[in-house]
C-alpha cells in the first residue's frame, strides 16, 4: 500500500474519530481504511489504535507516531506549495543573447519594462553580432534575425527588422540627395562591419564600396550613427535606431522606395524551456510589448 496515503488516513482517523468519517473523506470503504491502518501497524510492529464498538483511542506508540506523521505531512505540503510557487511564478536568472543594435535600441526598453513587472527575475543580456548557439552557450532565449533554419528550437515572432537609409541635412546640402540605388557609388556609404555577411549595402547596390572605400567602418552602430549625424556619409540602419533622429530632423530618409526587404525577427528557446515560468513570462511579455499588445 501507499505508505504516504496510509499515514494521511491514520492522521485523519485520529482527528475525525471514526473510520466511517475517514472513508467518506477519502472515498474509500471503512474496511479499506482499516487495512491502511493495519498496514502501518504491521510495518512498525506495534498497535496504533485501540478500538471498541463505541470508541477508539491512541496507544502510547500511536500518540508518538501520530505527531510524527502530522509533522511529516505538513513538511510535504509545504514542499509541494513551495515547488509549485517556483514552477508557476517567474523567478531566477535569465541569460539572453541579441545583436548589439537590436539589444540596445529595441530589446533594452522591453527588458526594462519586464524587470519592473517581474521583480524576482534577473537578466544577463549579452550583445554581440555573431551567430550564437543557445544550447551549447547556455542561453535561455536568443534573438534571431533572418530566415530560420530547421531546428528543434521554438520561435516566437517579433516585428520585422526594417532598414532605412538616411543622411544628415548637411550631407545632402553638400553632396546632393540620391534618388536611385545606382547613384550610391558616388556617395559615401558608411559601413557597419557586422552586416557584411548579411549583404550590407550590396542589398541595394552591389557596386557600393568597389570604387570608393568608406571613410569610416565600425562594428559599433553608435559610431556609424554619430558619423552620419556629423555629415560624414549615408547610413543604413534599423528603423528603431534612427526614428528619433528623423523626428528631430537630424537625419533625413532617402531612397525610401528602395528600402531593403524586411527580415523576420524571432525569439528562440528550447522545447523544454517553454514550461519554465521565467522563460514563458519573458517570451510572452516581450512579444506583447514589441508587437504593441502590452
Amino acid at each position: 500500500m501507499d505508505r504516504l496515503l496510509s499515514m494521511e488516513i491514520f492522521v485523519a482517523a485520529v482527528e475525525l474519530g471514526t473510520f466511517t468519517a475517514v472513508a467518506e473523506k477519502f472515498r474509500l470503504s471503512p474496511p479499506m481504511v482499516s487495512k491502511h491502518i493495519q498496514a502501518l501497524e504491521k510495518r512498525i510492529g506495534a498497535s496504533l489504535l485501540n478500538r471498541t464498538t463505541r470508541q477508539q483511542h491512541l496507544t502510547e506508540v500511536g500518540e508518538s507516531y501520530y505527531q510524527k506523521c502530522k509533522e511529516i505531512l505538513q513538511q510535504i505540503s509545504a514542499l509541494d506549495s513551495d515547488t509549485t510557487a517556483k514552477a508557476t511564478q517567474p523567478k531566477g536568472k535569465l541569460r539572453i543573447s541579441a545583436s548589439v543594435w537590436y539589444g540596445m535600441s529595441t530589446l533594452a526598453p522591453a527588458i526594462a519594462a519586464y524587470l519592473a513587472t517581474y521583480p524576482e527575475v534577473d537578466i544577463e543580456l549579452l550583445l554581440n553580432d555573431r551567430y550564437v548557439d543557445p544550447i551549447s552557450e547556455g542561453f535561455d532565449v536568443v534573438v534571431r534575425i533572418g530566415q530560420l533554419e530547421d531546428s528543434s528550437m521554438i520561435a516566437r515572432k517579433l516585428p520585422d527588422y526594417e532598414l532605412l537609409i538616411c543622411a544628415s541635412p548637411d550631407y545632402i546640402e553638400k553632396n546632393g540627395r540620391p534618388n536611385h540605388p545606382d547613384e550610391l557609388v558616388d556617395h559615401q556609404c558608411l559601413y557597419f562591419t557586422s552586416w557584411v555577411a548579411q549583404g550590407g549595402w550590396r542589398q541595394i547596390n552591389k557596386q557600393v564600396g568597389r570604387h570608393n572605400a568608406p571613410r569610416i567602418t565600425s562594428n559599433n552602430v553608435q559610431v556609424i550613427r554619430q558619423a552620419a549625424l556629423n555629415g560624414i556619409g549615408l547610413i543604413m540602419m534599423p528603423v528603431s535606431l534612427l526614428n528619433d533622429d528623423i523626428e528631430a530632423g537630424s537625419l533625413i530618409e532617402v531612397l525610401r522606395d528602395y528600402r531593403p526587404e524586411a527580415k523576420p525577427v524571432n525569439l528562440l528557446f528550447s522545447e523544454k524551456a517553454k514550461t519554465t515560468a521565467k522563460i514563458a513570462s519573458f517570451v510572452g511579455f516581450v512579444s506583447d510589448y514589441l508587437n504593441g499588445n502590452g
